[in-house]
């Protein structure tokens, strides 16, 4: 009987211009052609606001990633400050709004699926999510929503040994975590030759907001 080909869905968290990460992603390509994944990336770069990065270099930053098209980008918060969503219908609302339009500034494509910093998040901000037409990408240690909203849930952290499942839906981190690329890159690369890639968005069947 013929090997099952296997499907993997790649999402990092915390995708930035002053990160490191970027090149590793670059050698996963290197060893296989046809990757792609789903970056969850802050909307807004906190040393942009304390002048350590300029606005000019901020919004370069974003043409170049809007022209890596096997990368595709989903809201990570607005600058990624813990607790920053749990917060009631109205704060977020004005979040939510102001992660679209940085988008737009930004000139950079994304797909409507949410993951709040540290998975943390209260249910008037899940409700305007829903209303919005968001997916909420949610921790499988803890798979709770408290509204009834399309969800996106990850099976296999990229630090564990690499499952046989036909659709693994793998998380990490682009730097420094126990499940980021720096340390698990040479797990990532024992990934079979011939398997199939997509994205978070593709996996649930969103369209791309371009911008």
């Amino acid at each position: 009987m013929p090997e099952i080909k296997q499907t993997f869905i790649y999402d990092f968290d915390d995708f930035a211009l002053d990160k490191p990460g970027h090149d590793l992603l670059l050698k996963i390509k290197e060893h296989y052609p046809d990757f792609k994944c789903t970056c969850f990336t802050p909307a807004f770069n906190m040393n942009v606001f304390y002048k350590k990065v300029s606005t000019d270099r901020f919004k370069t930053w974003g043409k170049i990633i809007k022209d890596i098209k096997w990368i595709e980008i989903a809201p990570h918060g607005f600058s990624h400050l813990k607790g920053e969503c749990l917060t009631d219908r109205k704060q977020f609302t004005t979040m939510i709004l102001a992660i679209e339009n940085l988008f737009k500034y930004l000139e950079l494509p994304y797909v409507k699926v949410f993951k709040a910093p540290h998975w943390e998040i209260s249910e008037e901000a899940e409700e305007v999510l829903k209303e919005r037409g968001y997916a909420l990408a949610i921790d499988r240690n803890n798979p709770m929503v408290k509204v009834e909203m399309p969800t996106y849930v990850y099976n296999w952290s990229i630090d564990e040994p690499m499952p046989k499942y036909p659709i693994i839906k793998a998380h990490g981190h682009v730097w420094l975590t126990n499940n980021g690329l720096d340390s698990c890159l040479p797990n990532m690369l024992r990934m079979p030759q011939n398997v199939e890639f997509k994205t978070v968005g593709e996996y649930l069947g969103l369209q791309t907001i371009n911008n």
